[in-house]
């Protein structure tokens, strides 16, 4: 029984519209958000894509390499941050700083998405159930205006 619920588009047409209908709300609001999205944070995300990138990593390791390989003398170049290579430290120190803010900003802009997403709704439209006792706290609100009444109705238990 319950399968023959999850599959809408043949069954029932009904659920399957619902569906639809709220998937693209969703992704109208998602898309609204992305637009009110300030300079700051867009630059924040964009930077905390690349850094969450494999491609990240493998500059990085080239940069070292080439960095250490400089410093080494070998090329026949005077190395320009001799070992211990404090001028790499103090750049990779920095960048960790501000990847770091940046990582901090994005996750900041997902936690008040986050809460937006999870707040309340102000008009409820499905039954909440107490789970102790198998009865409703209240049926679903009505759409004519009428007021919601509590059921007595048990709920049987699985």
């Amino acid at each position: 029984m319950l399968s023959s619920l999850l599959e809408p588009t043949e069954d029932n047409p009904a659920i399957s519209r619902v569906i639809d209908r709220n998937t693209r709300t969703l992704y109208r609001l998602r898309l609204q958000n992305e637009r009110r999205r300030s300079l700051q944070d867009r630059a924040a995300d964009v930077r905390t894509n690349f850094s969450g990138r494999m491609l990240f990593v493998y500059l990085h390791l080239v940069w070292f390499i080439a960095w250490f390989l400089l410093n080494t003398g070998r090329f026949g170049l005077k190395p320009f941050d001799p070992f211990p290579y404090g001028l790499l430290t103090l750049i990779v120190s920095l960048e960790s700083i501000f990847l770091s803010t940046f990582l901090l900003i994005s996750q900041n802009r997902m936690a008040e998405i986050s809460e937006k997403r999870s707040a309340p709704s102000p008009t409820p439209r499905t039954s909440f159930w107490r789970p102790s006792s198998g009865l409703p706290l209240y049926r679903a609100v009505p759409t004519d205006g009428s007021r919601a009444e509590a059921s007595e109705n048990r709920v049987p238990r699985p």
